[in-house]
């Protein structure tokens, strides 16, 4: 039996950058039971499974089900330069967090709905009735 002194790489391998997790991906009971809305949150200890699950969840949209749609976010997205802004304006800590994370989640609704959703209207008419506020 070798020691785990001989193991070159010895926990390297995470979701992060496993290069086989959308091949290798089993269903995971946490997993089933977001996508039937059961769950809506995930918590658990280092190498439980979290991120795997939220690569799952991101990459399992089907282009051709309009009605499943997914889009994360991870620590790297947050708005800290907006945060800073804010501390710069004498906020208090509590508010800072919530006003950021509040920025974030309108902005990335602003962008799915500009690069994602087929459905709206972009005739000309559309268009300029919108640069005015207002329905066409």
């Amino acid at each position: 039996m070798r020691s785990l002194t001989e193991a070159k790489n010895f926990g390297a391998i995470d979701a992060d950058n496993d290069q086989l997790l959308a091949a290798t991906f089993e269903d995971h009971e946490a997993f089933l039971d977001l996508v039937a809305m059961e769950r809506f949150l995930i918590i658990g200890k280092k190498g439980s499974g979290k991120t795997a699950i939220f690569k799952r969840m991101i990459t399992a949209a089907d282009p051709e089900d309009p009605e499943v749609f997914s889009f994360g976010h991870t620590f790297s997205d947050y708005p800290w330069d907006h945060h800073e802004r804010q501390a710069r304006a004498e906020i208090p800590d509590f508010d800072k967090f919530t006003h950021s994370w509040k920025y974030l989640i309108l902005m990335t609704a602003s962008k799915i709905l500009l690069n994602y959703d087929q459905a709206l209207p972009f005739d000309d008419a559309s268009m300029e009735a919108s640069s005015k506020g207002r329905a066409s």
